[in-house]
């Protein structure tokens, strides 16, 4: 019998019934434990142990290969690493395998990677994770589910994270997370004990928790409420006298205001609130310091960059089309305690920040600190910045950034740190070492580009959704967030406007060539006081010379659109700016084959030399991560591109630099070679290849402009003949038609060396004429040749016919008719 196969009840053989997948769960909270169907399966060697834990940190997202060297490794990282790691994770799968059933694809090989293929629930860390965001939701309406989730959640505890593991630079700042929101589940819990009448209960776990954390003042701060409302008054004030004299001596610091409060209400017999309200955030009263300044004690940033601790910037206007994007930034920054946001010049981060910052300060037992960089000079000091911003002042006899440390480290709070793009050097060691540092500290950095620091998490903040190309109801139109955010700014400058029928196209139009980006739209708007929607929309061309009426009170960077990107484009290498201003020449998305082909190479101006991958990729990498070029993924790769802004800005430095003409010809001749070497599969009805050249469309109409635009006769047609192939295939006669009439009109004057090219797309033309019924270009182009193509005579000859215009019809050569005829071909219309 067939192996898989069984005999059924009827005598025939059918396959037998296929395997239900393994149960496999991780546990990660204590030491790393893997069951499969509820059998422990130990991995053989520590390593193999690493590996995948530190997959499972991450289930169902791709762990690069370098992640999993640098935690293996570190720095002392072996020139067979990565065969190494392979080598592990084979291992690992052959253990687990012999649970057999499947088990053995728990772990995927990837592109770049590796990728543990199990449920989100599988991973005792997610689910976690996971229970306490539901506790945080259910609470606010039903208190005992709260605890009682909290509860559940701090049970899958067995150890310390990762306790049987040597951690590394991904597992280490993992285990940090972990245990920091672990320690606030428990003060969470405790403080839902409290509010429903079980002080009592909760005591010596407060005790237990302030031995093993004794300068955490918000566990003082419940241990001494739950004395208090279970009549031990004396034994609360004790607990507070105990960690005043523990702050003065180790730090130097007062308690904060939140447990002063506590104190002052049991002096006084008051109700305590329930539960203890957090208050603003405080870095502690400083134990006073001596007035007079020695010579180098001068603060080091001026005071009209300083801004009060828990004082956040009030927005003038509602922040449109976010939502999804707070809620989510929130999410991250419970679960990370350093998120960064970046993404192109303009597109709302620093609105976005505070707006993130406003819903979560309540969750924050010492508030909000909030600090803009972004008119600090590259080469201040960043640490004294920093310091200055949320109100500290350093003690002369400690390193800045050491008397920063002291104040924060036993603070839970939120800092913001907006506009850092230009200081990302300096800045990237010091929130690495408050974040280390500091265990109750969280970090949102705004940022054009990333710190590229461990433990950072970072979301890529985009322009608002734009409107399709295609009209739309108007009801679904003034709901896209693109279009919401201008007609508000546009009512402002223009009482009463709102997007109407006649209004909607020109909307639609400015809101996708601004690509969405928040401050092109409000720019845009505020030309609506002089212009009307079509008038703007007609003028976007020259959208640096137009957008410039902004807000007086903005910083110099967002008071012109110009400014906006020159901010980013002057912070770059020389070799990042070349290589920017070569990317002009594409139209939309390319590949990196492309750019190297085209731009390369790029450290010289020299376009003759051989072009270089390495440098290309490197340079297109660093422009990624500085937000001035967008990578896709999709099923063909990687696909990068310019938002249409940049793209605008970077042609007239493609133009100052005189490559404009160079580049362009460059383009074509690329895109021309590998549309003639597609051509041949196209025909022989390889129509996968319609997909590859699918991607390609916006760059093989802009090769026919370029060629066009040079003259060069011979390489439009050459370019039009070729694509006629996927024209036909993929049905898109009307592009077909719009483009040979581009070619057709130039080639009046054919020369004798494009004579046979010029004969060929005169049969293109006519045969996608026929299906639109405009044989104008084709019979005025076919007249000046004297007939000479016969795919034009018979296409003509037919319309005619149908037309009822028999005699126009008789007047055509009957001689090319049937020459057409005998030699059609399988794209013709024969």
């Amino acid at each position: 019998m067939t192996a898989g196969a069984h005999t059924s009840a009827d005598g025939v053989l059918r396959p037998a019934p296929a395997s239900p997948p393994p149960r496999v769960t991780i546990g990660l909270l204590g030491p790393l434990v893997l069951c499969c169907d509820g059998t422990e399966i130990q991995p053989e060697a520590a390593k193999q142990q690493v590996v995948l834990a530190a997959l499972a940190c991450r289930p169902g997202e791709i762990v690069t290969v370098g992640a999993l060297v640098d935690e293996l490794w570190g720095d002392h990282a072996p020139r067979t690493a990565a065969n190494t790691l392979q080598t592990y994770v084979s291992r690992l799968r052959r253990r687990v395998g012999s649970a057999d059933r499947g088990a053995h694809q728990l772990i995927r090989t990837r592109a770049h990677g590796y990728q543990l293929a199990v449920a989100d629930d599988a991973v005792d860390a997610t689910r976690f994770v996971a229970l306490i965001e539901r506790a945080r939701e259910v609470c606010t309406r039903d208190l005992p589910a709260g605890h009682e989730l909290l509860t559940e959640a701090l049970a899958l505890w067995r150890g310390p994270a990762f306790a049987s593991l040597e951690v590394g630079s991904l597992l280490g700042p993992e285990a940090t997370r972990l245990e920091e929101l672990r320690l606030s589940a428990s003060c969470e819990r405790i403080e839902l004990a409290i509010d429903l009448g079980r002080h009592a209960a909760v005591i010596h776990e407060l005790q237990a928790l302030i031995t093993a954390q004794p300068l955490r003042e918000r566990l003082s701060e419940l241990l001494m409420t739950a004395l208090y409302r279970s009549g031990r008054q004396v034994e609360a004030l004790e607990v507070y006298r105990s960690l005043r004299a523990l702050l003065v001596e180790e730090l130097g610091i007062e308690p904060g205001p939140g447990i002063r409060a506590v104190q002052q209400a049991v002096l006084a017999q008051e109700p305590l609130p329930r539960p203890p309200a957090p208050g603003p955030m405080h870095i502690s009263t400083l134990v006073p310091m001596p007035t007079d300044r020695g010579p180098g004690t001068e603060p080091a940033v001026r005071p009209d960059r300083v801004r009060p601790a828990d004082e956040l910037p009030v927005p003038l206007t509602e922040l449109i089309g976010r939502e999804q994007d707070v809620q989510s930034i929130c999410r991250g920054v419970h679960l990370h305690r350093l998120v960064t946001l970046t993404g192109a010049g303009g597109c709302g981060k620093t609105r976005i920040a505070i707006a993130v910052a406003e819903r979560i300060r309540g969750s924050m037992p010492h508030g909000i600190g909030f600090v803009d960089l972004g008119e600090l000079a590259q080469g201040e000091p960043v640490v004294g910045a920093v310091a200055a911003g949320l109100g500290i002042t350093g003690r002369p006899d400690r390193p800045p950034i050491e008397g920063l440390v002291d104040r924060l480290r036993h603070q839970e709070m939120l800092v913001v740190l907006d506009n850092a793009e230009h200081l990302v050097t300096a800045l990237a060691p010091l929130v690495e070492r408050l974040v280390s540092a500091c265990p109750g500290l969280r970090v949102l950095v705004t940022s054009r580009e990333a710190l590229r620091v461990a433990g950072e998490r970072i979301v890529a903040v985009r322009p608002l959704a734009v409107p399709p190309a295609a009209p739309c109801p108007l009801g679904e139109l003034v709901r896209v967030p693109a279009v919401r955010l201008f007609a508000e700014r546009a009512a402002s400058m223009r009482p009463g406007f709102e997007v109407t029928d006649d209004s909607a196209s020109s909307v639609i139009r400015i809101c996708r060539t601004l690509d969405g980006i928040p401050l092109a739209l409000e720019l845009a708007a505020a030309r609506l006081a002089v212009l009307g929607p079509e008038e703007l929309a007609d003028r976007l061309s020259d959208r640096f010379s137009l957008l410039v009426a902004g807000n007086r009170t903005a910083p110099e960077r967002h008071r012109t659109l110009r400014a906006a990107v020159a901010w980013s484009h002057d912070l770059l290498a020389d070799d990042e700016r070349r290589l920017f201003a070569r990317l002009g020449v594409f139209a939309g998305g390319f590949t990196l084959q492309a750019a190297t082909a085209i731009c390369g190479p790029v450290t010289e101006r020299d376009l003759t030399d051989e072009p270089v991958e390495a440098e290309v990729l490197d340079l297109l990498g660093h422009l990624v991560a500085k937000s001035l070029v967008v990578a896709e993924p999709g099923p063909g790769g990687v696909r990068f591109r310019l938002l249409d802004t940049l793209r605008a800005y970077a042609r007239e430095q493609l133009a100052d630099a005189g490559e404009t003409g160079g580049l362009r010809r460059a383009h074509a001749t690329w895109y021309l070679g590998r549309l003639l070497g597609a051509e041949a599969r196209l025909r022989d009805g390889q129509r996968r290849w319609c997909h590859h050249l699918d991607d390609e469309q916006d760059e093989l109409c802009a090769a026919l402009s370029w060629s066009l635009e040079a003259g060069d006769l011979t390489g439009a047609l050459l370019l039009t003949r070729s694509l006629w192939s996927l024209w036909s295939t993929t049905g898109r006669i009307r592009e077909g038609h719009r483009g040979t009439r581009r070619v057709l009109q130039p080639a009046s004057d054919t020369p004798n060396s494009t004579e046979r090219l010029h004969g060929q797309l005169l049969e293109q033309a006519a045969q996608l004429a026929w299906s639109r019924g405009e044989l104008d270009v084709v019979e005025t182009a076919a007249a000046r040749d004297g007939w000479s193509s016969p795919a034009a005579a018979a296409a003509t000859r037919a319309m005619h016919l149908v037309a009822g215009e028999a005699d126009r019809a008789a007047e055509l050569p009957v001689e090319r008719l049937v020459r057409f005829t005998a030699r059609a071909e399988p794209f013709g219309i024969g």
